[in-house]
């Protein structure tokens, strides 16, 4: 692993345990992804704002010599504001699991709209999926559930996504 690796990683385990410092039960503990997805909850998708022609034209003659993630959230509506030449990879935020590893939320997908602004950029899309809600103790089933690997690719190929993450 390079140095990034090793920085990426640390921010993985570490920062999201140093936002929570203050919270003294482990269980309270949530992370920033799960306080954003819990604050915009009830927010609808709106309208999208498409990447102009321009940015199209710049994002297809990118030269990335690395996958660069971007976590794009379903709140979000202005796609003329990311700066598409500078990524591989955008992730939608995002679909909720139940325990039962059933869509509890979807927030709108299938977004065919960001995906067809992405793909024109040269982005793949990924369907971010969560299940924030459940317990350490639930893992196990959720994990186990023969349904869940055909429920979330059919999430993705309803939406013309790429990926899951």
């Amino acid at each position: 692993m390079k140095c990034f690796d090793y920085f990426c990683l640390v921010l993985a385990i570490i920062l999201p345990n140093r936002l929570n410092a203050e919270q003294t039960s482990p269980q309270n503990r949530t992370s920033i992804h799960a306080h954003d997805l819990e604050k915009h909850r009830h927010e609808s998708l709106r309208a999208r704002i498409l990447p102009s022609p321009q940015q199209i034209e710049l994002a297809q003659t990118r030269s990335l010599s690395r996958v660069v993630y971007g976590y794009y959230p379903y709140w979000a509506h202005d796609l003329s504001a990311i700066q598409w030449q500078n990524l591989s990879h955008l992730a939608w935020f995002a679909i909720e699991l139940d325990a039962g590893a059933q869509v509890d939320n979807a927030h709108g997908w299938p977004d065919l709209d960001t995906v067809a602004g992405a793909h024109a950029a040269g982005v793949r899309v990924d369907l971010c999926f969560t299940a924030f809600s459940l317990a350490a103790s639930q893992w196990p089933t959720f994990l186990g559930n023969p349904e869940l690997p055909d429920r979330m690719i059919d999430l993705m190929v309803a939406g013309n996504a790429d990926g899951i993450s």
